[in-house]
């Protein structure tokens, strides 16, 4: 019998979320450390995608854009270490909905 750790990937293959979950789960580290490196940055910020290597992430206001963009090598070296997850760039746009 197969441990659930083995059968988790190969379902989502099978059903094609593979890459739908491998997305989610690096959002969701992505939000992790912001948290981690600022919960005041973080309550700012929202993580929307990760597309083609690209993760996209919305500010709410100018000043934690700025703030990210400064942060944004560390965020994408932090992620690249974690096995499996491949990001290219990051990029920060200001949420039309503040």
């Amino acid at each position: 019998m197969d441990k659930i750790s083995a059968l988790i990937p190969k379902v989502l293959s099978r059903r094609g979320l593979k890459d739908q979950a491998g997305a989610s789960y690096a959002v969701y580290l992505a939000v992790d450390w912001l948290h981690n490196v600022s919960v005041g940055l973080a309550e700012y910020c929202i993580v929307t995608t990760l597309k083609d290597g690209i993760l996209t992430i919305e500010c709410l206001n100018s000043v934690a854009m700025q703030e990210l963009n400064q942060k944004s090598e560390e965020l994408k070296a932090h992620l690249n270490a974690i096995d499996g997850i491949s990001i290219r760039d990051i990029t920060i746009t200001r949420s039309r909905n503040s």
